[in-house]
């Protein structure tokens, strides 16, 4: 057995001071969020174990590349790597960059499923099951048993359980199937690797029912080394490659950057199918369409599938958040008064009117209150959203 050097091959640079807490002041916090960890403020927690997404530090390579960053609107080359890159390493022709993994999760959601499907996973991940839900669909848990067992040695505890497949398909039919969800290193079940026999498995299962398979690939680099470490045939085999094999078996993947990919912030939705970037379904009827967004169809005369890969899946989202924001714009515009005076603006200090509709902050990073001014304000907002609309 080989044993590698001791000393960590690269320099600390920078170093974040934190704060330093006392027993009582972790209880005072915690009693305050209501024991909900999720609602504590970072600067009460001295040692974070919620997640390990974006504790990692950059190289002096990635910082300089932010700095040499095409920023255009449109066109960046940058967007352009990002794309040769990740078919490149992890298989997939078409890319859609997010601003992190829950990004591509709701695009997903959003173009698959429709209102009472269910989607198997290998457990799951806390967004992905809710951007699932919020689609309409049901989650079903078809992890092995060992992986819900503490004292279970199994090598791989992510593995799917393939006659708990077979029952959800006997019981609801593949048609209400639109894809698997598994995940690599499991982080549910505390970082457990998938096998590459079973990824296999996975697959032929999935041409068999006509069913897309879909990967969460958030940590596949580490899975890649469980497999290379654990399971027969593999250890003269590279992460590299190891890592674009298990990519080459699935159908489409959701990429959380922060993990493995070491970056402050980022994501990407990717597919090998055109037909999926165009929006349409790789492996059911020819004329389909993102069942949640019927507009798309007169859409697709204007841009055929053949058009730039990707723009169906972006287009039908921005277009999702332009109708929300349209609408919500003009119902919370106050009526004008009756001596004539032109509407007052809402003022963001002033109680909301909760029955009003409201857009989901996360939409825009803000409240989600979108304040009316004058009229040459409303006129500017409507020239914007006609130009927008051509």
């Amino acid at each position: 057995m080989t044993t590698g050097n001791w000393a960590e091959p690269y320099k600390i640079k920078m170093v974040e001071l934190i704060k330093m807490t006392s027993r009582e002041d972790r209880l005072n916090a915690i009693r305050e969020a209501g024991y909900n960890t999720f609602l504590l403020r970072s600067e009460d927690v001295y040692i974070d174990l919620l997640t390990d997404s974006g504790v990692g530090a950059m190289s002096d390579r990635q910082w300089a590349g932010i700095m040499m960053g095409d920023e255009a609107y449109a066109g960046s080359r940058n967007y352009y790597r990002l794309r040769d890159t990740v078919e490149e390493y992890y298989s997939y022709k078409y890319t859609v960059p997010c601003h992190q993994g829950r990004g591509a999760e709701n695009i997903l959601s959003q173009i698959l499923i429709s209102p009472g499907d269910y989607v198997p996973g290998n457990m799951y991940f806390t967004t992905t099951r809710l951007h699932q839900e919020l689609a309409g669909a049901t989650f079903v848990d078809v992890i092995i048993d060992e992986a819900h067992d503490a004292d279970s040695e199994h090598p791989f505890k992510g593995n799917v359980d393939f006659d708990k497949l077979d029952a959800l398909v006997d019981e609801v039919g593949a048609d209400k199937i639109p894809y698997v969800c598994i995940a690599t290193c499991v982080n549910m079940a505390g970082g457990q690797p998938i096998s590459m026999a079973n990824l296999k498995q996975m697959r032929a299962w999935c041409d068999t029912h006509d069913i897309l398979l879909v990967h969460d690939m958030t940590r596949v680099a580490e899975n890649a080394h469980f497999i290379q470490r654990r399971e027969e045939g593999y250890l003269d085999t590279s992460i590299k490659e190891i890592v674009y094999e298990i990519c080459s078996l699935t159908d489409a993947a959701t990429m959380s950057s922060k993990k493995d990919a070491m970056v402050n912030i980022g994501g990407f939705l990717a597919m090998n199918d055109a037909r999926f970037a165009g929006s349409r379904h790789p492996h059911r009827q020819s004329d389909w369409r993102p069942r949640r967004v019927p507009q798309c169809d007169e859409d697709a005369a204007e841009h055929p599938t053949g058009s730039f890969p990707g723009t169906g899946v972006v287009r039908s989202f921005i277009r999702r958040v332009r109708r929300a924001f349209h609408g919500a714009r003009h119902r919370l515009r106050r009526p004008r008064q009756g001596n004539g005076r032109k509407p007052q603006t809402q003022s963001r200090t002033r109680a909301p009117d909760h029955s009003a509709p409201r857009l989901h902050a996360g939409a825009y990073g803000c409240d989600g209150w979108r304040s009316r001014g004058s009229c040459a304000a409303q006129r500017r907002d409507q020239r914007s959203t006609l130009h927008l609309r051509a």
